[in-house]
């Protein structure tokens, strides 16, 4: 079925994918080879999609049913932690691995946060006032720091605490902070009688690295929905999803 999109500039409908004057340029050639990865990892690794669909299935059979939360806070980081697993999911099939690890680090980081406003509500306020001043500005960076949220987990699932305290470091190791280890995977020389030349390999063609960034991004997801089964354990059991958490950790 093709897409109908109007041209901006004339008010006419445009048939198709492709918009008047698209990929006329650099980065929309990068985009749409971007896109077409996604198509191609789709076919050559369809067990490695399947398993973060399913993943996905989970979040969104969450989230269709959450109603009427008397605490809004957590489902809105739920969904935040979502968004960014869906983000992950998008950068690891078009074949960038490093921005991939930031995105993951983002879905890690907001579902730390879901658990930690919901055992401890009372530093919403100081969440909240972040922008005040400087003042509060420095509250927020004493009060959330990485080593709390990850104690805040292990307070109540120490299992999932170690595994996602690893997660953490796997997604820092590989991309979601400059590093060394992130930087050598990606980076090139081509050198010749007159210069040396610096490349950084934005879209990897490495079946192992996109294999393996793929079933990182599994378990991130699914490390997401096991520190928010500790937020919403009767919806996780009545929706069948803490059932589905053991099947889905199956290869991870």
């Amino acid at each position: 079925m093709a897409h109908v999109r109007t041209d901006a500039r004339q008010g006419v409908p445009v048939q198709g994918r492709k918009p008047q004057g698209w990929g006329d340029d650099r980065l929309a050639t990068f985009l749409n080879l971007a896109s077409d990865n996604v198509l191609g990892t789709f076919a050559q690794l369809r067990d490695e999609y399947d398993r973060l669909r399913r993943i996905d299935d989970a979040f969104v059979d969450f989230t269709d049913n959450l109603l009427n939360p008397q605490d809004p806070i957590a489902p809105l980081l739920m969904l935040q932690a979502h968004a960014s697993y869906r983000a992950a999911a998008e950068l690891a099939m078009t074949c960038q691995s490093a921005p991939a690890f930031m995105a993951m680090r983002g879905c890690v980081e907001s579902s730390l946060y879901g658990l930690y406003f919901h055992r401890n509500p009372n530093t919403f306020e100081v969440w909240a006032r972040r922008h005040d001043n400087d003042a509060a500005r420095q509250a927020v960076r004493t009060e959330f720091t990485i080593r709390r949220l990850k104690d805040c987990l292990a307070a109540v699932d120490a299992a999932t605490a170690n595994a996602v305290a690893d997660l953490y470091d796997k997604t820092i190791d590989f991309g979601a902070h400059p590093n060394v280890a992130a930087l050598a995977g990606a980076f090139r020389t081509e050198d010749n009688e007159q210069r040396r030349q610096f490349k950084i390999i934005y879209l990897t063609a490495d079946p192992a690295m996109i294999r393996g960034t793929m079933k990182s991004v599994a378990q991130t997801g699914l490390a997401s929905l096991l520190i928010f089964r500790n937020v919403f354990t009767e919806r996780f059991a009545l929706l069948g999803i803490t059932e589905r958490l053991a099947e889905l950790r199956q290869g991870l």
